[in-house]
């Protein structure tokens, strides 16, 4: 495929679409556009999980193009903490490379709809930021201290994850942004004797590295500048400070704050936007960009209204910064983009240049006498084109390179030149193929209707000992189960009776010392709260005992309480339901993805409670991303079915409506009616809500805790499902 001449011909200011491209042939479409209009590209996607797919698939189709990612923040917005470390590094690393002079003639940049609708510290601060290291060049050490301490690095005794360095003597370690390794600096007087890339985990130094560049790790950077600015501006913006501030008060003296990234415009005079350091980049997005677009705003809006709510009750010390300071609106993005050519991707026909980019075919679905494997062999050894066949993983690419032998067909090894072989196989996190005039991409689900399954978390090993005991800092306090509360002074080795043994090395009161070899380090974890003024507990003393004995005694009373209210609970009768097979299968094939162990296990109980005929008060946990939701949603739709209706609280009006949206999507076309009753909703909805309710005409509603108030009546009201944090 070519680009058409009137796309590789526009000029910039000018806006079209790109139609037949389905998701997966963007990367396709975005490789083609660069090569042919030899001009650099900024590509928007929905979201982060949607970047890798296409960027490895660039990458194979394309190697010789650079292929940058720009992350969105891992935080709400006005959130109370400070992003991930390593997505900050992430960013930065992009942000310092695009402002650089050393950025590639041409790139694709990737970035979502958060990033890009968020406002950047100035290009010209990153574009001076940087301090450069060479193996066997001079290094002024207090420059060098100077800088990370002024560009967001944290000092820490062992160096862990991006963002820290540590000093031991003649070694400096640190972990810089944008790099999967730590470095390890070997000075000899004021020379750099070696440069090294350093195992966080292991603390071992590995292989050599010629020269460095540092760039900062924090977009909110702490300087005598930074910091006046900041005080100048947020006086300026909520007075005078009349209380206590401790945002204010941290970063006058000079200290990080959790958060302190959302209020980024007041430490600089203005921010840039991503507008601003590509300013010779094509912009091209994903059709779904203008409706997300919108929802993006309102939740921002929304965020903001909450915080602003609450600054006289409890939060009264959280003043938020307005949005349009720190993010751009549809309005204003669209301003900024105007001078640059834009093109927007989209799977259906309609108005602009067709690329004729077609779905590939559901092999899978061909013939109900055939295997699929034999489905999928035939048809690619009858392909009048070459045939990229991609799978998931090595182990998938083992058995479907065995499939192919069944049917004599050789595939090429793993390399990227594929359109000059007939089947070539590659490990690609794809989920659905194309099909283009010189090449058809398949994938495991096209061929044979799977899912692509996570990977799995690899378990620890029993050799892992000692890096979990690496993993323990010099100083801190370890609670060992018999003897207590103790510091932890190191990894020593001891000999005893000939024979060399590991041991964690335990100071307790009045110097005591407790050796512990490392194969029992089950019996020692860190102590979880804070560490001030903790008294270590005496070796062999009675004091952790008693405390352990008054602990298990408390125990003992909350589990009789409990058990208590537990026999009163399985006394009572509720009513039984079932779930359908055929219509509660086909509703659990919606979900998109593969079900963790731990998850169908709490499926599986809670789906054994609805149907036992007793009460249920199930309580499930997981951190955001676990899949408590689609636990949820089955729950419901087995009460729903059963003819009972589901009521869902949350705890804010902006998870209400999130919970309503997914409910929404994934109930679609089926006999369930969904609502939601929240401040949110318009007042005709809501009353015509709460008059359905009773009337047994709304199957599930979703809100606050409004639902539980006098004026909402339900007609049979069977589950209810309660979302806190």
């Amino acid at each position: 495929m070519k680009i058409p001449p009137q796309i590789a011909g526009l000029r910039p200011g000018t806006h079209t679409h790109m139609t037949h491209v389905p998701f997966t042939a963007q990367a396709y479409a975005l490789a083609e556009l660069t090569t042919t209009s030899l001009r650099s590209i900024v590509h928007i996607v929905p979201q982060d999980k949607d970047i890798v797919a296409l960027a490895e698939l660039i990458r194979f189709l394309a190697p010789d193009i650079s292929v940058l990612h720009l992350p969105a923040w891992d935080t709400l917005p006005y959130d109370r903490i400070s992003p991930a470390s390593s997505i900050l590094s992430q960013r930065l690393s992009t942000l310092g490379l695009l402002a650089s002079d050393a950025r590639p003639k041409t790139y694709i940049l990737l970035t979502t709809l958060n990033a890009a609708s968020q406002k950047l510290p100035p290009r010209v601060m990153l574009a001076t930021a940087n301090f450069s290291i060479t193996k066997g060049k001079k290094l002024n050490r207090d420059a060098l201290i100077s800088f990370l301490e002024g560009n967001g690095y944290h000092r820490a005794s062992k160096v862990m994850e991006a963002g820290e360095y540590a000093v031991r003597g003649s070694l400096i370690d640190l972990y810089p942004a944008g790099s999967d390794e730590a470095v390890r600096i070997d000075l000899f007087s004021d020379e750099v004797e070696s440069l090294k890339n350093v195992d966080p985990l292991t603390q071992l130094s590995g292989t050599s590295v010629a020269s460095l560049t540092l760039r900062p790790v924090s977009e909110a950077l702490l300087n005598p500048e930074t910091i006046a600015q900041f005080r100048t501006r947020y006086r300026e913006l909520f007075g005078a400070i009349t209380k206590e501030d401790p945002l204010y008060e941290s970063i006058s003296a000079g200290r990080t704050y959790a958060g302190m990234e959302h209020w980024l415009p007041l430490f600089y005079s203005h921010l840039d936007t991503l507008a601003d350091y590509t300013p010779e980049a094509l912009l091209t997005t994903d059709y779904r960009i203008d409706a997300l677009y919108k929802e993006r705003a309102t939740d921002i809006a929304d965020y903001y209204d909450a915080r602003v709510k609450h600054q006289h009750a409890k939060d009264a010390a959280y003043h938020p910064v307005p949005p349009e300071q720190l993010f751009l609106s549809p309005k204003s993005f669209a301003a900024i983009w105007n001078d640059h050519v834009q093109i927007t991707f989209t799977p259906f026909a309609g108005d602009g240049v067709s690329l004729d980019i077609r779905s590939s075919p559901q092999l899978f679905h061909r013939g109900k006498d055939e295997h699929p494997a034999q489905i999928a062999t035939n048809f690619i050894a009858q392909a009048t084109k070459p045939v990229i066949l991609a799978a998931a993983s090595l182990g998938s690419a083992e058995r479907i390179r065995k499939m192919l032998h069944l049917g004599d067909i050789e595939p090429s090894a793993y390399f990227a030149d594929a359109l000059k072989n007939k089947v070539s196989l590659a490990i690609l996190p794809i989920e659905q193929g194309f099909e283009t005039d010189a090449f058809l991409l398949l994938t495991e689900q096209d061929m044979f209707g799977e899912r692509i399954i996570r990977t799995a978390k690899k378990k620890r090993k029993s050799e892992a000992f000692l890096q979990e005991a690496a993993s323990f800092l010099e100083g801190e306090l370890i609670v060992h189960r018999e003897h207590g509360i103790g510091k932890f002074e190191g990894l020593i080795t001891l000999d005893v009776n000939n024979t060399r043994h590991d041991c964690l090395k335990l100071i307790y009161d009045g110097g005591d010392k407790l050796f512990l070899p490392v194969e029992n380090i089950d019996l020692v974890s860190r102590y979880g709260a804070a560490e001030e003024h903790v008294p270590l507990d005496k070796l062999g003393g009675v004091a952790w005992q008693k405390r352990k004995s008054s602990l298990k005694k408390r125990l003992k009373m909350a589990a009789e309480a409990l058990l208590k209210v537990a026999a009163e609970r399985a006394a009572r009768i509720a009513p039984i339901m079932h779930a359908e097979s055929g219509a509660y299968d086909e509703f659990c094939a919606r979900f998109p993805y593969t079900e963790t162990d731990d998850q169908m296990q709490a499926i599986e109980d809670v789906k054994a409670d609805l149907a036992s005929g007793h009460v249920m008060d199930r309580l499930i946990c997981g951190d955001v991303g676990f899949g408590k939701t689609e636990v949820a949603m089955r729950a419901a739709f087995i009460a729903a079915a059963a003819g009972h209706q589901v009521a869902i609280i949350a705890p804010t009006t902006l998870l209400a409506r999130q919970h309503f949206h997914t409910f929404s999507a994934r109930f679609t076309g089926l006999n369930f009616t969904v609502r939601m009753l929240s401040r949110l909703t318009l007042s005709k909805d809501a009353d015509d809500t709460k008059k359905r309710l009773p009337e047994g005409k709304v199957d599930i509603v979703i809100g606050t805790h409004a639902l539980l108030a006098a004026g909402v009546q339900y007609k049979q009201l069977g589950l209810l499902i309660v979302d806190e944090e």
